[in-house]
């Protein structure tokens, strides 16, 4: 199975990148997403900062929800532009997810892929693309990407793109081994994004709930 699902954004390529790579604030902002659990962050020498992370959230349709959830390895690097995702549990282990963020004018389209080989004999292929893909994967993206447009459009670029902050203290958790810093699952004290919470105000004071998209 393999898609693509890709949308048009006329906001600051920045801001779309933090939030897209901000995936613990992703229940602030994104309304069909239920939780999201860190469990290990990881700086690499070069600034990719890969995590790991649990996730749910809700496939959404007119008469009701579906809840799933999968557990992710996400690497991202904001000068590389690298925004990777690696499904290592759940019902879609094994899947890879991109994010790719490209100029398109004055705006920025932002495209989604997703390749998941499942190998079942004789109907591997008819589940992965009819009902992991469409009926899941790609209207959990779509929904994912119209909400983030919707924000980054109506803020205008008014809002300060930051990267999710993740402060530590010394002797708290972190470690040091060699020039790559790690937390443990118990020790991460992560701190909301201040671009994260503000966007969590604006869809609030203007009403916005799990339909957009």
């Amino acid at each position: 199975m393999y898609t693509e699902t890709s949308v048009v954004m006329h906001g600051p390529r920045e801001q779309i990148f933090a939030l897209g790579a901000a995936i613990e604030d992703w229940p602030i902002i994104l309304p069909h997403y239920r939780s999201v659990m860190l469990t290990e962050r990881t700086v690499q020498p070069d600034g990719t900062i890969q995590k790991i992370a649990t996730m749910k959230a809700w496939r959404l349709l007119p008469f009701g929800k579906i809840p799933v959830g999968w557990k992710t390895i996400q690497e991202s690097n904001t000068a590389t532009g690298l925004l990777h995702f690696l499904h290592i549990g759940g019902f879609t282990k094994g899947m890879d997810v991109y994010w790719l963020l490209k100029p398109e004018g004055d705006a920025t389209r932002v495209t989604i892929t997703h390749d998941f080989p499942l190998r079942w004999p004789l109907i591997g292929e008819l589940v992965a693309h009819r009902i992991v893909g469409k009926f899941f994967v790609d209207a959990i993206a779509r929904r994912t990407l119209h909400c983030i447009k919707a924000m980054v459009e109506a803020t205008a670029g008014s809002l300060t793109p930051r990267p999710p902050l993740l402060s530590f203290a010394k002797g708290e958790g972190e470690q040091e081994r060699g020039s790559i810093a790690t937390a443990g699952a118990s020790d991460i004290p992560y701190e909301s994004s201040p671009l994260s919470i503000a966007l969590k105000q604006w869809r609030e004071a203007r009403g916005e709930g799990s339909n957009c998209g």
